[in-house]
């Protein structure tokens, strides 16, 4: 990874964006599963070997909230309403739990040839829950867009 201003990331998330490059972003806190360090990282891919890492002393949740509808691109409208399932329930009422403790919680969506990812070919959404140390994880063929629909405002916009 090679370390850049949070200006530089959105600049390439932006080019990659209009150029239809794969590329998505991770916002890691200082107890997150993938962090080796003890600060928030705030890390960009694009393609399968090129990330960029800022570093800070909080989550960069405005960029985050910024970039994730570019990444998280809108359903179809022809596509039929989507069930939520027992397990993306529960991603979903941990959320709301954590946000009425104000507990600092955060959420990965990896995609399929993350550098996080262990399933390859498909998408794993994770919430890691900082209270009882639960790693929430649902496998899926399919971005989740309909859970994320849901998930990211709670996480962007919890005060």
């Amino acid at each position: 990874m090679t370390e850049a201003t949070l200006e530089k990331i959105r600049e390439r998330a932006t080019t990659a964006h209009s150029n239809s490059e794969n590329w998505h972003f991770h916002i890691l806190s200082p107890a997150c599963t993938f962090n080796e360090t003890e600060r928030y990282a705030f890390i960009l891919e694009v393609g399968p070997e090129s990330a960029l890492v800022y570093y800070s002393g909080k989550a960069e949740k405005e960029l985050g909230a910024e970039l994730s509808p570019l990444l998280h691109k809108p359903e179809s409208t022809e596509t039929k309403e989507q069930v939520i399932t027992a397990e993306q329930q529960r991603v979903l009422d941990t959320a709301k739990r954590l946000n009425e403790h104000n507990a600092e919680w955060h959420h990965h969506v990896l995609f399929p040839g993350c550098m996080f990812n262990e399933q390859e070919k498909k998408y794993c959404l994770i919430l890691e829950d900082p209270e009882t140390k639960d790693k929430l994880e649902i496998v899926s063929d399919t971005e989740p867009r309909h859970v994320l629909k849901q998930l990211e405002p709670l996480f962007y916009y919890n005060t």
